[in-house]
């Protein structure tokens, strides 16, 4: 019975051995995978700047990247606007009745109808016309002196009637019992405001005629174009009235006031139109062509050193000399100040930049399959161009296709990118090269549960290696009874 009881402790000292053995054994290897040496990145092996986005060639050539250097052009912005037709106020003319009476014959009954200088347009009975022409009558006779005589031609001339007229009124001593009213220029009547047989007064108007060979565009230009446009831009107009057709102008005034409604300030066109086919209260589309400067501002005209009237900016001549309107002198229009910068705007493609809304990028090429993100201030957009105001230099290479590849690279490798500049989550060891991350940065997975049993029930391995469950054939540790 001893000796029983001798061997069953040999034999349980044994066994406790053997299991202690392998808990040191598999601690030691545990504490070799929890903590291996990292391996050293991809920046490091190539000794270059750390926001260098790296790809091989053939990614390269999947991801079809194109490049291009930026350059300085000419640029020209188009600012689009809608538009309507107007009269030009400067060739609009209100025909008023002289004296007071009644309209006896209309020669001119509707609007639309047009008339040259001297036509006729409607006849007055007016007993204050006869009593002005007795009195000129009266003062031809040589007692009544040439005072009175003078101040009957003036009322005559004050009611309209011509000098070659009052002349034949007192050669022939006849008084003519009605007016007969006039255009006083040539163009088409565009408004009627008296009826036959209607009585009028001194003053009233009549008739509105206008000149409809030159037309004014009325644009509504957006607030924040405002800063671009400026008077003596050209500009094209098109109608869908006149498909294919193209009228050209020229910006003479930009309004001072802001609407508030629409938040836009009209911009004015004079645009000459001998065949009148823009007719007053035609919608068009008006395009402003504006040169840009190297600082983004707008560039000359061509009117600059040219002459205008400025009561009538539509008037523009190549020489000094008096308004053909109001006869005011005409001035000189200023000369636009020198730019710091004389060169042509730097320009990049629009393909080229990616935009956040608040923040711009592109991606230059510092050399073969290495690129580098860049932020930039952009100007104002010019066709398919870009002004850039700062960020790039003349000559440099930037991605004009593929540069949205090359940002999601950039953020799975945690490279600096479009939305996060400072870059994140930075992979380690050769994940630039593609590879899987080590195996330190692996979370261990813990084991399943047994049927019937909670999986928060099973003891996590990572977290209390004594608990975990041993490996099968291993041998295990002999339960202890209290005795």
């Amino acid at each position: 019975m001893k000796s029983t009881s001798i061997i069953l402790i040999v034999v349980g000292a044994s066994a406790l051995a053997f299991v202690l053995g392998l808990v040191v054994r598999g601690g030691a290897s545990a504490a070799l995978t929890a903590a291996p040496t990292a391996a050293p990145s991809a920046n490091e092996h190539a000794g270059h700047d750390p926001t260098t986005l790296m790809i091989s060639p053939h990614d390269v050539a999947m991801a079809e990247v194109s490049t291009a250097l930026v350059e300085r052009r000419a640029l020209v912005r188009r600012l689009r606007a809608v538009g309507t037709v107007g009269y030009n106020e400067a060739g609009l003319t209100t025909v008023p009745s002289r004296v007071q009476g009644y309209v006896e014959k209309l020669f001119v009954s509707s609007v639309g109808l047009p008339v040259r200088a001297g036509d006729h347009l409607a006849e007055i009975y007016s007993p204050e016309l006869i009593m002005a022409q007795q009195e000129l009558l009266i003062a031809r006779d040589p007692a009544a002196g040439s005072v009175i005589a003078d101040s009957a031609r003036l009322k005559l001339r004050r009611f309209g009637i011509s000098d070659e007229v009052i002349e034949r009124i007192a050669s022939s001593g006849q008084a003519q019992e009605r007016l007969v009213i006039t255009a006083p220029r040539a163009g088409t009547v565009v408004e009627k405001m008296v009826d036959a047989y209607a009585p009028v007064m001194m003053g009233m108007p009549l008739y509105k005629i206008a000149d409809l060979s030159s037309i004014w565009v009325h644009l509504a230009v957006h607030e924040q174009d405002l800063a671009l446009v400026r008077p003596g831009q050209s500009v094209t107009v098109t109608s869908e009235t006149w498909p294919g057709e193209h009228f050209s102008g020229r910006v003479t005034l930009v309004e001072p006031t802001l609407e508030v409604e629409t938040r836009t300030a009209r911009a004015r066109v004079v645009i000459t139109d001998t065949q009148q086919r823009l007719r007053p209260g035609m919608y068009v589309l008006g395009e402003i062509r504006v040169p840009l400067a190297a600082d983004g501002t707008p560039g000359p005209t061509g009117v600059e050193g040219r002459w205008t009237c400025p009561m009538h900016p539509d008037v523009l001549t190549d020489a000094a000399g008096p308004c053909p309107i109001c006869a005011m002198a005409l001035e000189q229009i200023p000369p636009l100040p020198v730019p710091s910068d004389a060169r042509q705007p730097l320009a990049i493609p629009v393909l080229a930049v990616l935009s956040l809304g608040t923040r711009d990028l592109v991606y230059s090429e510092v050399a073969a399959g290495h690129y580098r993100p860049l932020a930039v201030e952009l100007g104002a957009r010019a066709d398919d161009w870009y002004l850039v105001r700062g960020g790039l230099t003349e000559g440099q290479r930037i991605v004009t296709r593929g540069a949205f590849l090359l940002d999601s690279e950039a953020q799975i490798r945690g490279l600096p990118s479009l939305l996060a500049p400072d870059g994140g989550g930075a992979a380690t060891g050769h994940a630039q090269h593609g590879g899987a991350p080590p195996a330190a940065t692996r979370k261990p997975t813990a084991a399943p549960a047994a049927p019937g049993v909670a999986p928060d029930a099973v003891p996590d391995a990572a977290a209390n290696p004594a608990t975990a469950p041993a490996a099968p054939g291993a041998p295990t540790k002999p339960a202890q009874h209290k005795h």
